[in-house]
């Protein structure tokens, strides 16, 4: 049996144009809300990653991992800050920190209600925060266990793993590689509200804002102009989004 080669080079141009058409369709509907109104989810799917709403689940071990983690990172300490941020990430990623009232983007005034921020993307989010020298030792220290579990969920065609894979390093290049290639093969199997959204974590994370959040057609607009103004070529994302 021939290997899948979900995320390549040759797969993207082999499957460009029906993904085109696949878009076009899938993206007024996202547009129109229509996307929300999904069918049961398949098992496996992207569904198993997608924030639900859940209970505040706000615990002692959370906050003192999030303190150590600030303190170190405050003090350039990125060792230590790293395996704070990675066992938020992995251990408490369905638990939240202490309430606060964050400033929104372009907002004159910090949040009128508390607002509990999820451990894990607000590790995430201090990942994507960190200096070069930070994301660099992240990189050295997950990336080839990274590499080795995406090779492994591509080679079996899991969704699951590949969302897996990007989730849990999301600083490493293979996290980035993990949600196209899970784009690819939802948008190869039907599923493309799926296939967009990965394609859109995979999109956030390449600009470097892995909390970002696409779902209106001129939110799919801002995401192409940003990836097309990037310094580096993005060819395959352009494709895709």
């Amino acid at each position: 049996m021939r290997e899948r080669t979900f995320g390549t080079e040759p797969a993207e141009g082999r499957a460009r144009a029906a993904r085109r058409g696949v878009c076009a369709v899938a993206l007024a509907a996202l547009a129109a809300g229509v996307a929300n109104a999904r069918p049961a989810p398949q098992d496996g799917s992207i569904d198993e990653f997608r924030p639900r709403a859940f209970q505040l689940y706000d615990t002692p071990a959370a906050r003192a991992r999030a303190e150590e983690a600030e303190g170190h990172v405050n003090a350039g300490r990125w060792s230590e800050a790293l395996t704070e941020l990675q066992t938020l990430i992995e251990e408490h990623r369905g638990e939240v920190l202490s309430a606060g009232r964050p400033m929104a983007d372009g907002a004159r005034y910090p949040s009128q209600s508390d607002v509990h921020a999820g451990a894990g993307s607000w590790a995430v989010q201090k990942l994507f925060e960190l200096p070069e020298a930070g994301r660099k030792l992240y990189r050295d220290r997950f990336g080839r266990l990274a590499d080795s579990a995406l090779d492994r969920a591509i080679a079996a065609a899991d969704r699951g793993s590949l969302a897996r894979v990007a989730q849990r390093w999301p600083l490493t290049v293979a996290a980035e590689r993990a949600w196209w290639a899970l784009g690819d093969l939802e948008v190869e199997l039907g599923h493309s509200g799926d296939g967009l959204r990965a394609w859109a974590r995979a999109a956030a994370l390449r600009l470097d804002d892995p909390n970002r959040t696409t779902t209106t057609e001129a939110d799919w607009r801002t995401l192409r102009d940003a990836l097309a103004a990037l310094d580096e070529p993005a060819i395959g994302a352009l494709a895709r989004v």
